[in-house]
């Protein structure tokens, strides 16, 4: 895996009052062992649906298991859902949300469908939500919507929300969005982030003759206990 790398890129997002948002995002990665290297599970808090765990190491991503013996595999959050419609779609459609949550920026927004799922039930759109919405509890709405082909709706519904393609819980993902309680703490993360895709890109490249030339040579000899 000599020359291995990794282009990250980060934008900070503020949601509102104890809502400091950073969007990590793999723009491009080589070897592509390394192009979702970030862990997601689910969370337990009522506002968040899900939880940054973790860059993952060399080691999780060649076995494809955490450290609990849980498989991880992608799962782009990629799929919209209604709890009341089944939502059939065809290529090109529009699916248009209204009234977003602060963490898709608000407002009315529009995504490019790319087909249903395999059940026939939900939408996949072409890219990706940043931010997953929480299936509602009745009474309570979800997200507001329409399917539109060309100009015409032809589904709509008031109970949408978001899931990963495959199933929510743990996973790979090539992006995702952290939610903190304060600025300070969010610029942390951001430097911490970077630090691990660091690390993980140069153990990565390391190949059999680079890791026996690393520094400070071969062989390493120690006197030990040191006197520092």
């Amino acid at each position: 895996m000599a020359g291995a790398s990794i282009q990250l890129r980060q934008t900070k997002v503020y949601v509102g009052p104890v809502r400091f948002g950073v969007q990590h995002e793999i723009v491009s990665a080589s070897p592509a062992l390394l192009a979702s290297p970030f862990i997601i599970d689910a969370s337990a808090s009522p506002r968040d649906k899900e939880r940054f765990v973790a860059v993952a190491s060399l080691d999780a991503l060649v076995r494809g298991t955490y450290t609990d013996g849980r498989a991880l595999g992608r799962k782009a959050l990629n799929t919209f859902a209604d709890r009341s419609v089944s939502i059939t779609a065809r290529p090109s459609d529009t699916l248009v949300v209204f009234d977003c949550p602060p963490e898709w920026s608000g407002g009315t927004q529009t995504f490019t469908v790319r087909g249903s799922d395999a059940g026939g039930v939900a939408l996949i759109i072409t890219d990706a939500f940043w931010w997953s919405s929480t299936e509602p509890e009745p009474p309570d709405n979800g997200l507001r919507w329409e399917l539109r082909r060309a100009a015409t709706v032809v589904s709509s519904g008031n109970q949408g929300f978001t899931r990963r393609e495959g199933g929510d819980g743990l996973c790979l993902s090539d992006q995702f969005m952290v939610i903190l309680s304060d600025g300070e703490t969010a610029l942390s993360h951001m430097v911490s982030v970077a630090t691990y895709l660091d690390s993980l890109a140069k153990s990565a490249g390391l190949d059999g003759a680079s890791f026996e030339a690393f520094p400070p040579g071969n062989p390493v000899d120690y006197l030990l206990p040191s006197s520092t």
